[in-house]
């Protein structure tokens, strides 16, 4: 019952009916996660974080479509879907490269959800990347405003992009990096599946199929809740971790020189591990390399070293790796 104390600042346009089913939602969601049960999950969590009017889990859902195929594979409708749930006034839709542009981060106050669909693959800036990590781990913005004073704000939007490629950042710092939750979308859709139905849409807008949705998404939310993060998915992590290599020559350098944590401790100087890494970047045509203070960060964040004095055979001052 309401009570005049209630301070609702976002409404969710739709009843709640705890009892709400609906066949075509579970048989649309299924067949764009194609049978796993993880991605289903997933689907449904972010559905819940996209109600939740917090930014306290801090993950940003990434919906990858399957390589090779520009479209029909159920991001669209997935995001339909969401917007259909909260309603115009509790989303923005800003793309992944105008977050960090003047005048438009004021879209992002007061809304649940931003939803990016089908976003850019260009070389995403710094400033977008700043104000992505602050829009989703909920830290304070401020947002100009045209012929007035701008403002500040704290963010609780939950990110949502969708992309057949994800575009290379200009700073793949782990602030970045950890905060994305990569979802693969495998399906392909097209007019000779045996069950394609073009009137999908409008049956997923209907107010049966939007009722389950959000009984779905809620009893996602709570699992979120109760685990502290998103379900566990060894694809995402996969996929995420593909994202963080694409990004970044040194881990690409690792990678491709099948380097392990064992090469570092025994015996490479952290000079023998740069001269490496730059060589092979010359090799590699990969024109501007990490400088050395970056590349020892990331390597001994990726092995879980640090480095100390010594000296060589030579008696000259030297620095090496160890374990933490």
């Amino acid at each position: 019952s309401f009570s005049p104390d209630m301070r609702i600042l976002n409404v969710i346009p739709h009843d709640w009916n705890p009892k709400a089913r609906c066949d075509v939602l579970d048989a649309t969601i299924r067949r764009i996660a194609c049978g796993d049960p993880y991605i289903e999950t997933n689907l449904f969590e972010f559905m819940g974080l996209c109600m939740y009017r917090s930014s306290k889990y801090a993950y940003a859902a990434v919906l990858l479509g399957r390589q090779g195929e520009t479209a029909s594979n159920g991001k669209s409708t997935y995001i339909d879907i969401l917007r259909n749930i909260l309603g115009e006034e509790n989303y923005s839709a800003l793309d992944l490269n105008e977050l960090g542009q003047r005048f438009q981060q004021g879209h992002l106050a007061g809304k649940l959800a931003n939803l990016g669909d089908d976003i850019s693959s260009e070389f995403a800036r710094g400033a977008n990347l700043t104000v992505f990590k602050k829009a989703v781990a909920g830290t304070e913005i401020t947002t100009d405003v045209k012929n007035r004073a701008g403002y500040k704000f704290t963010p609780y939007c939950t990110m949502v992009f969708s992309a057949n490629k994800f575009p290379k950042l200009e700073t793949p710092d782990d602030g970045v990096m950890r905060r994305l939750f990569p979802i693969r979308f495998n399906a392909h859709f097209t007019p000779q599946d045996e069950d394609f139905d073009p009137d999908i849409g409008e049956k997923l807008k209907s107010e049966e199929a939007l009722e389950a949705a959000i009984v779905r998404g809620i009893s996602g939310l709570k699992r979120v809740i109760a685990n502290k993060r998103p379900t566990p998915n060894d694809e995402s992590e996969s996929m995420a971790n593909a994202i963080k290599v694409e990004n970044s020559s040194i881990l690409q350098w690792i990678e491709d020189m099948e380097i392990t944590r064992d090469d570092f401790i025994d015996g490479w100087t952290t000079k023998g591990a740069y001269d490496s890494y730059v060589s092979w970047c010359h090799e590699s045509g990969i024109r501007n390399p990490y400088g050395k203070p970056q590349f020892g960060v990331e390597v001994c964040n990726h092995f879980k070293l640090k480095t100390y004095a010594t000296r060589d055979e030579n008696r000259r001052g030297v620095r090496r790796y160890r374990p933490l």
